[in-house]
């Protein structure tokens, strides 16, 4: 299922979903692209060009977000666990899976068959106002 994603709620250039490769009810493949060009890495380092951690832990929630859109509409991470296991130079395509197993939240990104990141989160749903969750 290669297709251009269009994610219309995130814009660019927040948006790190650039093409998806899976989408189903449990599951988010995507990739990435990580270019010289890209407006939030001018600067980042001033003699390298990397993608930066929180970025790539942006797109892992929104993989997250869009599976569980088209099942619920607000949710909150937990007890969140992020692993940086290289850095992520510019030019670079990055591939991040994404799974969804009931309340857990599990990922990791490649690039070129090298684990870069792990993720690991809790889910919960619910209805959120006024900075508490009310599960349901």
């Amino acid at each position: 299922m290669n297709k251009k994603y269009d994610n219309l709620s995130i814009k660019k250039p927040i948006n790190q979903i650039d093409q998806c490769i899976t989408l189903n009810e449990k599951e988010i493949i995507f990739e990435k692209f990580v270019s010289n060009g890209d407006f939030l890495l001018i600067g980042h380092f001033e003699n390298l060009s990397i993608f930066p951690g929180l970025l790539l832990t942006e797109a892992v929630i929104q993989g997250v977000e869009t599976i569980i859109e088209k099942q619920r509409s607000e949710f909150i991470l937990k007890n969140v666990n992020v692993r940086f296991l290289e850095i992520i130079p510019a030019g670079n395509i990055v591939t991040i899976h994404v799974q969804l197993l009931n309340q857990l939240i599990k990922s990791y990104a490649v690039i070129e068959n090298r684990k870069v990141m792990t993720y690991q989160s809790e889910v919960y749903y619910g209805t959120i106002s006024n900075d508490r969750l009310r599960v349901t």
